[in-house]
């Protein structure tokens, strides 16, 4: 009915829309997902953002190569390759809870461990241990546990998490230079332990249990949406491989450009101190991307979303062909390139629950998580070969093509967009 009070009355039906986008968003920043986003803002600040700053100062004090420092962190990220999938059983036996408290242990242990090298052999073997352990408590893991927790209506909640973590290496790049100007690099290893442990072992110990879940949802009725009808087995196995190679070429594009963007902003012509701040600009689009799909993006179907971020990226990327035009074409960079990214993280948690529903959420989402981190880990190495054997700009067109992939290989999955079920 047009024309009335924007407020429904008691009985009168559902909110209008602006009421129900509302809604929908203050449903995400409740206690579960805003305490999993400081929880994976903490990992991921103190098992990936601390290396970048730790790893020069390893490679001082021991005299190690760049090759076996970052070689140890490739390897380290094909571990968590290989314990994905793992990850996702053990979620989809047991719960998050116990899975993720587990992991909040394993990784403070091994940032501890770190402190205590004297060898490369003990260094790739810590490295490869704590990305393996590391899982249990990065983004498929806390996915995972607001889909046991809130099924396919976890879509805010996923944004949530994904919007507070954004936030990692604004926090911790200066934080762990601070630590290591301080109590040098053992030192920093020992209070990133420290850190772990207390600022995500009690989150992690307070989800739900397994059988609080289940009470809950046979109480609250109507609470939670409906489950999706199953696709038919042949085209669910098509959808879950296109899914995997469209977000294996996001990975890639990601760890490609985390890798080397720096360097081809410089090889451009930019000095220091502008490789840096336009380096530095992707992050707040991010974020900004992040924001719109809380408010803007609720309402359409995560699959219709991702299609609109992972041109952009690609998009983003293609730029990197004009680069020595200056600052223009680094900022539009940084918006096209940094929108996609952002989005990308959530797309990876959304896109399977609004497709399949929340059973055997945690084993796709890990066996999807396993390819990823395996593609994604060889790209750093690639592009530089690419440009070593190939010329300079081959680098470059690899990123290009993965990400112009990326966007082809997600348009078929427009397919099996489905309604939600009444």
């Amino acid at each position: 009915m047009r024309g009335g009070s924007a407020t429904p009355s008691i009985g009168s039906g559902a909110p209008g829309p602006e009421a129900s986008r509302w809604r929908v968003i203050a449903s995400g920043f409740t206690f579960m997902p805003v305490s999993l986003g400081v929880s994976c803002a903490v990992a991921y600040g103190t098992i990936f953002y601390s290396f970048a700053i730790l790893a020069p100062a390893i490679m001082a004090d021991f005299g190690w190569s760049s090759a076996l420092v970052y070689g140890a962190f490739s390897a380290a990220l094909a571990g968590g390759g290989l314990a994905s999938p793992l990850m996702g059983r053990l979620i989809d036996r047991f719960g998050a809870r116990p899975v993720m408290s587990t992991g909040s242990v394993l990784v403070s242990l091994l940032l501890a461990a770190l402190s205590t090298v004297g060898t490369p052999f003990a260094f790739v073997a810590l490295q490869f241990l704590m990305l393996f352990a590391g899982v249990l408590i990065l983004y498929d893991a806390a996915f995972a546990a607001l889909a046991e927790n809130h099924g396919i209506g976890a879509r805010a909640q996923i944004s949530v998490i994904t919007l507070i973590a954004g936030f990692s290496s604004t926090l911790f790049w200066p934080l762990t230079s601070w630590l290591l100007a301080s109590f040098g690099w053992r030192g920093t290893y020992l209070a990133l332990a420290g850190i772990t442990l207390a600022l995500t072992l009690p989150v992690h110990l307070l989800l739900p249990s397994r059988a609080k879940i289940a009470a809950r949802q046979m109480q609250a009725s109507g609470r939670f949406a409906p489950e999706l009808p199953p696709l038919d087995p042949a085209e669910r196995r098509r959808a879950v491989i296109i899914m995997a190679i469209a977000f294996s070429c996001g990975s890639f594009t990601i760890m490609a450009v985390q890798a080397h963007y720096p360097r081809l902003l410089l090889e451009a012509g930019f000095g220091a101190a502008g490789a840096a701040f336009f380096a530095g600009c992707i992050g707040p689009f991010q974020v900004s991307a992040r924001l719109i799909d809380m408010v803007f993006a609720q309402r359409y179907h995560p699959v219709r979303v991702g299609t609109i971020a992972t041109l952009s990226m690609a998009l983003g990327v293609t730029v990197l062909f004009f680069l020595a035009a200056g600052p223009t074409a680094a900022i539009l960079f940084a918006v096209f390139y940094g929108a996609g990214q952002g989005m990308a993280h959530i797309l990876w948690g959304n896109v399977p629950l609004a497709l399949f529903g929340p059973k055997g959420y945690a084993r796709l989402s890990g066996n999807l998580g396993s390819m990823r981190l395996l593609v994604g880990s060889a790209a750093p190495l690639a592009v530089a070969l690419a440009g070593e054997h190939l010329g300079s700009g081959a680098g470059t067109a690899l990123i290009v093509a993965v990400a112009g992939l990326g966007f082809l290989m997600i348009l078929p999955l427009l397919r099996y967009v489905r309604s939600q079920p009444s």
